[in-house]
């Protein structure tokens, strides 16, 4: 896992090289667009939903489930995105779609995606093999960007990936990477942001999730304010478990930044410890991918403290053993 998280710029790398190659004329005008995937495969969804929402001319939708969207039709795109080709409630999400006509890009390294989509003739954005799907993020992400670019549902984001890419290869962070993970053992993490960062709130949990088999949990700054704060006036001895880290991003609303102070007081006598992290970039996405490799060490530090090895997810395997008996 080392490794793969080493090469992170080099996969953006290589992603671009993949992307460049996109040609697909759609048969019809897109009214809409609908993501569908699971876990990393799915992510970029969540970085093109806050980084490209102002920029977005039709109506975007991820989708994480077996069952689709009632208005999915013939004018809409719908991007298949799953690495291993084979993600359960994908594929059965992909039937659903070629009944209802819709028109479809697909994004993976093989599998039942690719001989599907072959098969009807759908264009194929063909990653490299043999990732864990969680290190094949930025393939996926990135060949997302590339298709939106292409269809011109989004402006051009070179610039912004070139800066990403120049801030991960130049990443010397990992002091501060292992002194959040030293913080973050026998604690449960809570992420609070604002909806600008989630993408990167989002990849931390998962990552400690997976590679540091341990919970974590994230939350939107103002939205916890209407509800969740309140749960702050719970007794000490069990908030006292918890790390608070809050993140900071340029690109966060004045009111918003107000807020964090505001709740990190209500946690700062309640929590084992409160945190900041500020993200680094002068592109919105440039700091979701700065966070993104940062909280990717962060989670193996972790994983190291824990005395877990990163790359085996033995319950999710377990998990789909079962499902396959049933």
């Amino acid at each position: 896992m080392k490794q793969l998280i080493q090469d992170f710029g080099a996969q953006l790398d290589s992603g671009i090289e993949i992307g460049k190659n996109f040609n697909y004329t759609p048969p019809r005008q897109i009214k809409n667009v609908i993501l569908s995937g699971i876990g990393g495969s799915g992510f970029g969804g969540e970085v093109i939903k806050r980084v490209f929402e102002s920029e977005l001319t039709v109506p975007f939708v991820i989708n994480r489930t077996y069952t689709i969207p009632a208005f999915a039709g013939p004018e809409t795109l719908v991007i298949i995105s799953s690495y291993s080709g084979n993600t359960e409630e994908t594929l059965e999400a992909f039937e659903h779609y070629l009944t209802k006509g819709c028109m479809v890009v697909a994004i993976t390294s093989g599998g039942k995606v690719k001989e599907i989509s072959e098969k009807h003739g759908f264009p194929v954005q063909l990653l490299p093999g043999g990732f864990p799907p969680r290190a094949a993020a930025g393939f996926s992400i990135v060949q997302q960007l590339f298709i939106l670019r292409h269809l011109n549902l989004i402006q051009d984001f070179t610039p912004a990936l070139e800066e990403t890419i120049s801030i991960i290869k130049h990443f010397s962070e990992h002091a501060d990477a292992e002194m959040l993970a030293q913080k973050m053992k026998n604690r449960l993490p809570v992420i609070y942001c604002s909806e600008v960062l989630e993408p990167a709130a989002i990849r931390l949990k998962q990552q400690i999730n997976e590679n540091s088999k341990q919970l974590c949990y994230n939350s939107i700054v103002p939205e916890m304010n209407h509800n969740e704060i309140v749960g702050w006036e719970y007794p000490d001895s069990v908030l006292s478990n918890i790390l608070v880290l809050f993140l900071h991003s340029s690109f966060d609303h004045s009111r918003v930044e107000t807020r964090f102070g505001i709740t990190a007081q209500v946690a700062q006598g309640k929590a084992g410890e409160v945190a900041h992290i500020t993200a680094k970039g002068s592109s919105l996405l440039a700091q979701n991918f700065y966070l993104i490799h940062f909280f990717d060490w962060v989670s193996l530090y972790l994983a190291e403290l824990n005395s877990v090895d990163p790359m085996p997810v033995k319950i999710i395997d377990f998990l789909k053993s079962e499902l396959g008996k049933i």
